[in-house]
Parts: structure tokens; sequence; C-alpha cells
């Protein structure tokens, strides 16, 4: 009697691992999929609004893409223009401002912003500090050294001065 308890409880068992190994399996193909669609996505991207579809919290598109200002086709043809010439720096800065808005929330957004601005006034066809720009936000959100109490100095210098601890904003 014992040894039968004792093969049903391990048949039970391996039965569980089974379905236990088919879940974790879908859920990796599922995970997969997810990925494969975002790159399917990001590479028929071809506008702004296209991006920000796929980046529907960015600061930096919301900035360049802003509905109150009279430049607006300009800032659709710049934004257009980058993705033409500098497409993966320009994906991978949206790609890194999520993952920081993910673990940071509003935190980072005076920073992007900010790169947001910098966009706007660029003269040159070609944005040279875009590459620069997507190495020293890697090290300051991934680098311990470049943090400040668990936060990004970047982030945190970018921040406007406070008063008595409140934050002004505009």
């Amino acid at each position: 009697c014992f040894l039968i308890s004792q093969r049903e409880e391990a048949e039970e068992a391996r039965k569980m691992d089974e379905v236990r190994l088919l879940s974790e399996n879908q859920k990796e193909e599922h995970a997969k999929r997810i990925e494969q669609n975002l790159q399917e996505r990001l590479t028929a991207a071809k506008t702004g609004q296209d991006l920000l579809s796929i980046f529907p919290e960015s600061w930096i598109l919301k900035g360049l893409l802003s509905e109150n200002d009279n430049s607006d086709d300009n800032q659709k043809t710049l934004v257009t223009s980058i993705l033409e010439k500098q497409r993966s720096e320009f994906i991978e800065l949206l790609q890194l401002e999520k993952r920081s808005k993910q673990w940071y929330v509003n935190l980072p957004s005076y920073y992007f912003c900010n790169i947001s601005r910098r966009l706007v006034n660029e003269k040159n066809d070609t944005i040279e500090w875009l590459e620069s720009e997507c190495e020293k936000l890697r090290a300051g959100i991934y680098k311990l050294e470049e943090q400040i109490g668990g936060r990004p100095k970047m982030f945190v210098d970018a921040m406007p001065e406070t008063e008595g601890g409140v934050i002004v904003i505009d």
C-alpha cells in the first residue's frame, strides 16, 4: 500500500513538472512573439507618430511632436530625418527613456525634456551627440557609481532648483 502511494505521488509530481515546464515554454514563446512584434513595428516606423504609438509615454517624442508649437511640420520632419539618418541611436534613446520611466517614474522627465529641446534646436542634419548621449544614459542608469541614493545623478541634476523642499515647476 505504501509503495503504491509513493508511485502515485511520484506520477503526480511528474505530471505537475510537465505542466509547469509547458507553462514556462508558453510564457517564453509569448515573450518572443511580443519582442518580434515590437521589432517589426520599430523596423516599419517611418514617422514620429509611428514611434509615439510604440512609445506612448515618451517625453522626447511628445516634445518633438508638440501640438502647441507652430513649427509642428518642422518637428515631424525632424523625427523623420533622425529616423532616416540615425535610426538605431534614436530608437535606443527611446528604449532607454522607456526603461528609465519604468524604473524611476517621473524623476527622469526633466532630463528627457531637455534632450527633446536640444533635438528641436539642432541645426545639423546629423546629430553628433546622439550616440554619446545613449552611452552616458546607459552608464547613468546601470552603473552604481553614477547614482546618488539609488537615483541616477544625471536625472537628479536635471531637476530644477527646489525651494524649501518643494520643486518649483514653471
